[in-house]
């Protein structure tokens, strides 16, 4: 019985976590877009045949900019539906972290490298950008 209520209370902070995460990198998501985004808003506006054949040009695989065609066509192209595709992985990661390290470590030490994990300005800035890097 204590290793199930151990489990719910493992689950209970991997989901506390996934939302701080999450509420954490849609803050100041309106805010402007950097040249990078603006070329990955661009190009997601082009004809699927064009998008493959202008990201094979310059030596980089089309996937991520499919996958933004298809997202735009859905839910349009405002800064925050650009950066969502990166937000949620973002946020995910950081509660799969947490039950990565909840199988190894004792409750407190997994909630602060979960925890710093959230707070990492790299991973913060890689989070709500709208390039592919929050995908790899």
């Amino acid at each position: 019985m204590n290793g199930m209520i151990n489990h719910r209370k493992v689950i209970l902070m991997a989901l506390a976590v996934l939302a701080a995460a999450l509420a954490l990198r849609m803050i100041n998501c309106n805010r402007g877009m950097w040249g990078d985004e603006i070329t990955t808003a661009w190009i997601s506006r082009m004809p699927p045949e064009r998008i493959v054949e202008e990201r094979l040009a310059h030596n980089h695989l089309p996937a991520y900019f499919l996958l933004m065609h298809l997202w735009t066509d859905a839910v349009g192209t405002s800064k925050f539906t650009l950066r969502l595709p990166s937000i949620i992985p973002g946020a995910i990661t950081v509660a799969a972290f947490f039950l990565i390290c909840a199988r190894r470590f004792p409750p407190g030490l997994t909630l602060l490298a979960a925890t710093l994990l959230g707070l990492n300005s790299t991973h913060l800035f890689i989070s709500q950008s709208s390039r592919m890097y929050g995908l790899l």
